[in-house]
């Protein structure tokens, strides 16, 4: 999966497109999904905080699970399942702290949604 920069965020964390086309195919429990990543996708890796950058940086070994969990999250595909895909495909590439990622962002979502739903969706 190839990436090029084409700017960055308010925040100054740095944005990427795809540069080339990704399918993933997830089978797990009896369902077969295809998920496209078009070309020219833009993303932004992991959204690892950045004191923690030089330890884990947010285009390591979990880089192509953040960029499809990102696509997924972005087409509206279900949070739970958009999670569990982004844990399948850690698992996959053999990242050594994909239970870490995986509860950090089910956390972030669980709090941060019932934040906004809360606040924000009346």
């Amino acid at each position: 999966m190839q990436h090029e920069q084409i700017g960055r965020r308010r925040s100054g964390r740095p944005v990427y497109n795809t540069v080339n086309t990704v399918i993933y195919v997830y089978e797990a429990h009896g369902l077969t999904m295809r998920i496209h990543v078009p070309k020219g996708f833009t993303h932004d890796f992991a959204s690892i905080p950045r004191p923690f950058n030089y330890l884990l940086p947010p285009n390591g070994p979990w880089a192509r699970a953040a960029v499809i969990h990102d696509r997924l999250c972005a087409t509206g595909c279900p949070r739970h399942l958009a999670d569990a895909i982004f844990l399948h495909v850690m698992e996959q590439d053999c990242v050594k702290m994909r239970y870490v990622f995986y509860y950090v962002v089910r956390i972030h979502w669980i709090l941060i949604g019932w934040w906004w739903k809360r606040y924000f969706r009346r």
